[in-house]
Protein backbone atom coordinates (compact mmCIF):
# COMPACT_ATOMS: atom_id res chain seq x y z
CA UNK A 1 0.00 0.00 0.00
CA UNK A 2 1.30 3.43 -0.95
CA UNK A 3 1.83 5.55 2.20
CA UNK A 4 -0.13 8.38 0.58
CA UNK A 5 -3.22 6.17 0.11
CA UNK A 6 -4.38 6.77 3.68
CA UNK A 7 -3.89 10.52 3.26
CA UNK A 8 -5.84 10.48 -0.01
CA UNK A 9 -8.67 8.47 1.53
CA UNK A 10 -8.88 10.72 4.59
CA UNK A 11 -8.84 13.95 2.57
CA UNK A 12 -11.50 12.74 0.13
CA UNK A 13 -13.64 11.42 2.98
CA UNK A 14 -13.43 14.73 4.85
CA UNK A 15 -14.21 16.68 1.69
CA UNK A 16 -17.33 14.63 1.08
CA UNK A 17 -18.67 14.98 4.66
CA UNK A 18 -16.31 13.24 7.04
CA UNK A 19 -17.33 13.84 10.60
CA UNK A 20 -19.80 16.60 9.77
CA UNK A 21 -22.97 16.43 11.81
CA UNK A 22 -24.92 16.78 8.58
CA UNK A 23 -23.63 16.33 5.03
CA UNK A 24 -24.15 19.05 2.44
CA UNK A 25 -26.48 16.72 0.54
CA UNK A 26 -28.59 16.10 3.64
CA UNK A 27 -28.68 19.82 4.45
CA UNK A 28 -30.07 20.75 1.04
CA UNK A 29 -32.21 17.67 0.38
CA UNK A 30 -35.84 18.65 0.02
CA UNK A 31 -35.04 22.18 1.19
CA UNK A 32 -38.34 24.07 1.01
CA UNK A 33 -38.50 26.33 -2.04
CA UNK A 34 -40.42 28.88 0.03
CA UNK A 35 -37.31 29.44 2.18
CA UNK A 36 -34.40 29.53 -0.26
CA UNK A 37 -34.49 33.35 -0.08
CA UNK A 38 -35.26 33.51 3.65
CA UNK A 39 -32.76 35.17 5.96
CA UNK A 40 -32.82 33.56 9.40
CA UNK A 41 -33.05 35.93 12.37
CA UNK A 42 -29.75 37.73 13.05
CA UNK A 43 -28.16 36.40 9.84
CA UNK A 44 -27.17 38.76 7.03
CA UNK A 45 -27.56 36.15 4.30
CA UNK A 46 -30.32 34.01 2.86
CA UNK A 47 -30.02 30.25 2.70
CA UNK A 48 -29.25 30.55 -1.02
CA UNK A 49 -26.56 33.17 -0.33
CA UNK A 50 -24.85 30.74 2.05
CA UNK A 51 -24.98 27.90 -0.49
CA UNK A 52 -23.74 30.21 -3.24
CA UNK A 53 -20.89 31.41 -1.00
CA UNK A 54 -19.80 27.79 -0.52
CA UNK A 55 -19.99 27.24 -4.29
CA UNK A 56 -18.03 30.39 -5.14
CA UNK A 57 -15.36 29.67 -2.53
CA UNK A 58 -14.91 26.06 -3.56
CA UNK A 59 -14.82 27.04 -7.26
CA UNK A 60 -12.00 29.44 -6.39
CA UNK A 61 -10.07 26.64 -4.67
CA UNK A 62 -10.54 24.45 -7.75
CA UNK A 63 -9.30 27.24 -10.05
CA UNK A 64 -6.32 27.82 -7.74
CA UNK A 65 -5.15 24.21 -8.03
CA UNK A 66 -5.90 23.75 -11.74
CA UNK A 67 -5.30 27.07 -13.52
CA UNK A 68 -1.66 28.11 -14.00
CA UNK A 69 -2.92 31.62 -14.86
CA UNK A 70 -4.98 31.85 -11.64
CA UNK A 71 -5.58 35.32 -10.25
CA UNK A 72 -7.00 35.84 -6.79
CA UNK A 73 -10.60 37.09 -6.72
CA UNK A 74 -11.44 40.22 -4.76
CA UNK A 75 -12.51 39.61 -1.16
CA UNK A 76 -15.31 39.72 -0.16
CA UNK A 77 -17.00 40.84 -3.37
CA UNK A 78 -16.20 37.77 -5.47
CA UNK A 79 -16.98 35.27 -2.71
CA UNK A 80 -20.50 36.42 -1.82
CA UNK A 81 -23.53 37.11 -4.00
CA UNK A 82 -25.29 40.45 -3.64
CA UNK A 83 -27.43 40.42 -0.50
CA UNK A 84 -30.59 41.67 -2.22
CA UNK A 85 -30.70 38.88 -4.82
CA UNK A 86 -33.68 36.55 -4.79
CA UNK A 87 -33.41 33.33 -6.76
CA UNK A 88 -35.69 30.72 -8.24
CA UNK A 89 -35.72 27.02 -7.48
CA UNK A 90 -33.79 26.45 -10.73
CA UNK A 91 -31.06 28.87 -9.59
CA UNK A 92 -30.92 27.17 -6.18
CA UNK A 93 -30.61 23.80 -7.92
CA UNK A 94 -27.81 25.17 -10.14
CA UNK A 95 -25.86 26.41 -7.09
CA UNK A 96 -26.23 23.05 -5.35
CA UNK A 97 -25.24 21.14 -8.51
CA UNK A 98 -22.26 23.42 -9.10
CA UNK A 99 -21.02 22.92 -5.56
CA UNK A 100 -21.36 19.14 -5.81
CA UNK A 101 -19.66 18.97 -9.23
CA UNK A 102 -16.69 21.06 -8.08
CA UNK A 103 -16.41 19.08 -4.86
CA UNK A 104 -16.32 15.86 -6.86
CA UNK A 105 -13.64 17.34 -9.16
CA UNK A 106 -11.51 18.17 -6.10
CA UNK A 107 -12.06 14.70 -4.63
CA UNK A 108 -11.09 13.10 -7.96
CA UNK A 109 -7.87 15.13 -7.99
CA UNK A 110 -7.10 13.97 -4.46
CA UNK A 111 -7.81 10.33 -5.30
CA UNK A 112 -5.75 10.41 -8.52
CA UNK A 113 -2.47 8.70 -7.66
CA UNK A 114 -0.87 10.59 -10.54
CA UNK A 115 -1.18 13.79 -8.49
CA UNK A 116 1.53 14.35 -5.90
CA UNK A 117 -0.38 15.75 -2.93
CA UNK A 118 2.80 16.95 -1.26
CA UNK A 119 4.18 18.79 -4.28
CA UNK A 120 3.93 22.60 -4.02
Amino acid sequence: MNPNDAVRQQLAWNLRAGNAHLSFEDAVAEFPEAHINTRPANVDYSFWSLVEHLRLTQADILRYVTDPAYTEPEWPRDYWPAQDVEVTQAEWDASVAGFLADREALAAMIEDEGNDLLMP
